[in-house]
C-alpha cells in the first residue's frame, strides 16, 4: 500500500489509510491505533477514568500506507484511500 500511483489526471498520489465511521465502536482500545508503527492515528479519550473515546483520526502527513491498521481492525473500518492533496502539497514543498 507504501507505493504512489497515477490518478486520472496524470498527478501522483500517496496511498494513505482511511476510517469507515459507520463501521467504527469508538473503542478506547483500537487495535489500529495500537499497532501503527509512526503514531499517525490518534484517539482522544475522555469520560470518567477515560473510558470513553471519540473516533480515530489519522494523519496523512505521517501515514506511510503501510496497511497494518488495515488488517488488525476486525471491524473493517480502515481502508485504503489514495490521497492526491497531501502529494501535491509534499511536492510543492520541496
Amino acid at each position: 500500500m507504501a507505493k504512489s500511483k497515477k490518478c486520472k489526471v496524470g498527478k501522483s498520489v500517496k496511498e494513505v489509510a482511511k476510517l469507515k465511521i459507520n463501521r467504527c465502536d469508538k473503542s478506547p482500545l483500537c487495535p489500529a491505533k495500537k499497532v501503527c508503527p509512526l503514531d499517525a492515528i490518534t484517539q482522544k479519550r475522555r469520560g470518567f477514568l477515560n473510558l470513553f473515546a471519540d473516533y480515530p483520526e489519522i494523519d496523512p502527513s505521517k501515514c506511510m500506507g503501510c496497511g497494518v491498521c488495515v488488517d488488525a481492525c476486525a471491524r473493517g473500518c480502515m481502508r485504503p484511500w489514495c490521497d492526491l492533496y497531501e502529494t501535491d502539497r509534499h511536492e510543492k514543498q520541496e
